[in-house]
């Protein structure tokens, strides 16, 4: 075959676009390869129904909660709660301290141990009495036989 210097400059032509091309498509499959990276942390349509319906559970769940707290009672209602009971708590002592005061009185108006000879002596007098009363009424012709 005979030399032909235009196909010499055509073939140089095509080299460097060749190249050219070879460089192009580095940098799509370096781009395509930062897309890839991209996309391997960009949710799915399903990854995103999941996550709602997920939310959806832990919204019903906060409902729950919510409801569930509304029967609980507030510090403010549990400090009421103290007071109320300190309050309760003041008047049983001095509840308590006036039975303690009703007791000591009681106590010291009972009867000692040494008084117990003297007033049985005075009721077995007293029964004499009446005993004696009661003879002489049945010796009475008033008095029924």
């Amino acid at each position: 075959m005979d030399y032909d210097p235009a196909m010499d400059a055509r073939v140089s032509a095509l080299e460097v676009g060749f190249q050219e091309m070879k460089g192009s498509l580095h940098r799509l499959e370096l781009a395509f390869v930062r897309i890839e990276s991209v996309l391997s942390n960009v949710a799915t349509k399903a990854d995103v129904a999941a996550l709602s319906e997920k939310v959806s559970v832990q919204g019903d769940r906060l409902t729950k909660v919510e409801a569930a707290l509304s029967n609980v009672a507030t510090k403010a209602d549990v400090a009421a709660l103290s007071e109320r009971a300190s309050a309760q708590g003041d008047r049983l002592t001095k509840v308590e301290e006036a039975i303690d005061e009703t007791i000591k009185t009681a106590l010291s108006k009972t009867i000692g141990p040494w008084q117990v000879p003297g007033i049985l002596a005075v009721r077995v007098a007293l029964i004499g009495v009446l005993m004696a009363a009661l003879n002489w009424a049945g010796h009475q012709p008033w008095f029924p036989h």
